[in-house]
């Protein structure tokens, strides 16, 4: 069995980082009032959420729950169930990320009909992700959770939703349940678990190892336990461990490329070379940017989240760099909306080399004009050539010579051309324009400006005007 699901935990008392909301969850099942609303557990992923509201569930459900802690007894029927199948009758799990629609939740409606042994007319639904759920199916839950047990206080449905953007839920919602934030356990309480799953399991963990296994878990409990198993599997769980097996070392090259970049770019790009061995382009660069802003935190004297070796170096970036340039790297470096490869992320730190050279480092990449000499022409020169220089030039004609001009462009791209196109009786010879229709008339002149003389019908040609005239259109 895998060590987050073997330690995860089953009891209130387990739960770490949570004692507000596990102090009133108590309460609201000592005074029997647990069933009276739905509630909401929102918080970063990875902190508890769902193992809470499970818990909570065993409670309400359990036969023989205890008075005084109201902790379930994890024994009978109804809390064996929950555990070993995830469901009982009387509780449902469903994962809105794929149960979405209003036709999921009319089938959580179609089961309070039903009479259960272990919640009777009473149901729990467990609703993970909660705010993938469409509005339609929000608003089929509305009427159900309003709706109680005949004779008492009691709601026949009562749901608790997990999620991770509380924002995304409905008011309407949020106003019929009890909402909890949970949040973040502190360090202490992370690496003192860590410690001991190491000694239950009897592995070999440094303290040092178990700040970065936290480091590298920035928050998410699951994570950081099933690094510590990933770690375990190849021997104690030492410093030097941790790193080459979740691959920390590059974490420690992306605080050193921002450290050397403005004194010692070699160094620099060395570190860059060796973090590319591990990781791709983009994370590096992203990697530059949280270097960055630990940086800054730490000159504000924030240390949470940062391991012993990260913090060293963000003190040294911090006393090498002011706050604004801290903060602009970091701002111009997440503003980027394009993939990085070897090559662009080499010429973007180069970029930045050169700006922090001068003291001025942009928020955006600089927009670089490069003037490539015209062939012909001395390299040196940065003057257009007579010909391309009108059309960069603004014209200075005004509007009315403008249309004279275009129009007169006009005339001449007519088929006939000019004045004779139109049968201007100013033409002259000069406005005739070739036909090339002509060669296929008989080699006739080209049009001019004067009168044109038809020629009559040939002798040859037949006349059918005696012919048009038999017909009668009466």
């Amino acid at each position: 069995m895998s060590f987050d699901t073997k330690y995860r935990p089953i009891r209130f008392e387990d739960v770490i980082g949570q004692e507000d909301t596990i102090n009133i969850l108590r309460e609201l099942l000592r005074r029997g009032e647990v069933f009276q609303k739905s509630y909401v557990f929102a918080g970063p992923s990875g902190t508890g959420k769902t193992t809470t509201a499970r818990i909570l569930a065993r409670s309400m459900l359990c036969e023989d729950v205890d008075p005084e802690t109201a902790e379930p007894c994890n024994e009978c029927n109804s809390c064996k169930q929950i555990l070993e199948r995830g469901d009982s009758p009387a509780f449902k799990e469903m994962d809105a990320a794929n149960n979405t629609g209003a036709d999921n939740v009319r089938k959580i409606v179609e089961g309070l009909d039903y009479y259960t042994l272990g919640g009777g007319d009473r149901k729990i639904y467990l609703i993970d992700e909660c705010h993938r759920l469409s509005t339609q199916a929000m608003d089929a839950l509305l009427k159900p959770m309003e709706d109680s047990v005949p004779g008492s206080k009691d709601k026949r449905l009562v749901c608790l939703f997990c999620t991770t953007e509380p924002q995304k839920l409905r008011g309407t919602i949020k106003g019929r349940c009890m909402v909890f934030g949970i949040k973040e356990p502190k360090r202490d309480e992370i690496v003192e678990r860590l410690r001991y799953i190491s000694e239950q399991e009897e592995i070999q963990a440094e303290d040092e190892a178990l700040d970065l296994i936290f480091s590298y878990g920035r928050g998410h409990i699951r994570d950081m336990v099933t690094a510590l198993e990933r770690v375990s599997r190849v021997g104690p769980v030492t410093e030097s461990s941790v790193r080459k097996q979740l691959g920390l070392d590059v974490v420690s090259k992306q605080y050193e490329i921002l450290l050397h970049l403005a004194d010692s770019p070699d160094k620099s790009m060395a570190a860059m070379m060796e973090a590319l061995t591990q990781t791709d382009p983009d994370s590096i660069y992203e990697g530059i940017a949280d270097a960055a802003m630990s940086s800054y935190r730490i000159s504000k004297g924030i240390t949470i989240g940062l391991s012993y070796v990260e913090q060293d170096l963000a003190e040294k970036i911090s006393a090498r760099y002011d706050n604004d340039t801290l903060l602009t790297i970091a701002h111009r470096i997440l503003n980027v909306d394009r993939k990085m490869d070897r090559n662009s992320l080499s010429c973007e730190l180069l970029v930045l080399q050169s700006q922090l050279e001068r003291g001025v480092v942009t928020a955006t990449p600089e927009t670089q004009v490069v003037q490539v000499p015209v062939q012909g022409q001395p390299s040196g020169s940065q003057e257009a050539s007579s010909e391309e220089a009108p059309r960069r030039r603004r014209d200075a004609r005004s509007k009315g010579e403008i249309e004279a001009a275009n129009r007169e462009a006009a005339e001449k791209a007519m088929p006939y051309g000019g004045k004779a196109a139109r049968g201007s009786v100013e033409g002259t010879p000069e406005d005739a324009v070739f036909d090339p229709v002509d060669e296929f008339r008989g080699g006739r002149a080209p049009v001019k400006s004067g009168e044109r003389t038809i020629p009559a019908k040939s002798a040859k040609e037949e006349d059918y005007s005696d012919v048009k005239k038999s017909f009668s259109y009466e």
